[in-house]
């Protein structure tokens, strides 16, 4: 149902700005954890950097919306069909 709204209404860009901003918030509240465990998280994560420059945002990447792209999210709304869904029971 809600896919489907979606598609109808379009991408509104003021739902990334609140993404945006929880996700900022998050950044800045981020919970404390064993400096072991914040290390093979830190390690698991440069595993998937595509180059040296991602390094210098990895405690800010997966926090990270820099820009509204709305071909991208309808691109991939596009994709959102029954035929793709994966039913478990």
């Amino acid at each position: 149902m809600f896919i489907n709204q979606l598609k109808s209404e379009g991408v509104q860009p003021y739902i990334y700005e609140e993404f945006q901003t929880k996700k900022q918030i998050d950044f800045e509240n981020i919970t404390k954890s064993p400096a072991m465990r914040y290390g093979n998280m830190l390690g698991r994560r440069m595993n998937y950097m595509s180059d040296e420059n991602d390094v210098d945002n990895i405690l800010w990447t997966p926090y990270g919306y820099e820009k509204f792209n709305q071909k991208d999210i309808e691109d991939r709304m596009a994709k959102l069909v029954p035929e793709n869904m994966l039913a478990i029971f």
